[in-house]
């Protein structure tokens, strides 16, 4: 548990990958960015089909932790992820073949026939 970083999580997801420009930008400005992870340049790079997005794990801005509302949530870490709505669509598609197993997928066929 002590591994786990990120408390609570949002997924932005845009129709074109050009937005992210835009996202980008507000994050930055809105959040102290801890960690930036791109799935998409990495999979571009390695030539590969796959997961792509991209993942900030981030904190409140020093504006924000100034405003007595904010307090409780100093110091908490949280992940946003972005990504368009086909990455999205991929994402939960190769979540279900990675995560479930044979028997799962098998006991389900038999199910549904």
């Amino acid at each position: 548990m002590s591994d786990i970083t990120d408390l609570a999580g949002v997924r932005v997801i845009n129709f074109f990958q050009v937005q992210w420009v835009r996202y980008a930008k507000l994050i930055q400005e809105e959040f102290e960015v801890i960690e930036r992870v791109d799935h998409t340049a990495s999979a571009q790079r390695e030539q590969r089909l796959g997961y792509l997005s991209v993942h900030y794990l981030v904190r409140l801005g020093g504006n924000r932790r100034k405003l007595s509302e904010y307090k409780k949530f100093d110091g908490l870490i949280a992940e946003i992820q972005v990504r368009t709505v086909l990455q999205h669509a991929w994402a939960e598609i190769e979540h279900d073949i990675r995560y479930k197993s044979a028997s799962t997928i098998q006991k389900q066929s038999v199910a549904d026939s």
